[in-house]
């Protein structure tokens, strides 16, 4: 239960970050997409595939973000961040590295497509990436070399 509260209360203080700098920039599109990525976020637990809803997390961030990329792009990057670590500590590496990559180059196309290229935000969010990307192998290989001394 503490390990559920504190990830609830990170995921709750990024969307409050965000709605708090938003001031009255509240549009109903913002809304809709939030209730739907806290929804697939309440359904995490129970899922037989989190890959599926991790994918769709993400999705809806880049969406997300693309809709609200002149207001406030920290909570937008936080929310990146947020959903990126808990996927490294629930996905197999090869799920992982494809969720990652898909993201990353979807944020890189409609980057290029729809506006400004923004580079600093680019290569934060790519070394981000890498390094989630090597901790999620990490993890994997030490959940994979414990040893059950029971037998």
């Amino acid at each position: 239960m503490k390990q559920f509260l504190i990830r609830f209360s990170f995921f709750i203080s990024i969307w409050v970050l965000f709605y708090f700098f938003e001031e009255s920039n509240v549009t109903t599109t913002k809304l809709l997409i939030t209730c739907f990525i806290i929804i697939l976020y309440f359904f995490l637990p129970v899922t037989k595939f989190p890959s599926i809803h991790y994918c769709l997390l993400h999705s809806l961030t880049l969406l997300f973000y693309f809709h609200t990329a002149t207001s406030s792009s920290l909570a937008n990057f936080l929310l990146f961040f947020y959903f990126a670590i808990e996927a490294m500590f629930k996905l197999k590496s090869n799920l992982f590295k494809m969720l990652i990559a898909s993201t990353f180059g979807a944020y890189l196309l409609i980057t290029l497509i729809l506006g400004p290229f923004d580079l600093d935000k680019t290569i934060i969010l790519g070394v981000f990436y890498f390094v989630v990307i090597k901790a999620n192998e990490t993890v994997n290989n030490n959940c994979s070399l414990k040893v059950d001394f029971r037998s």
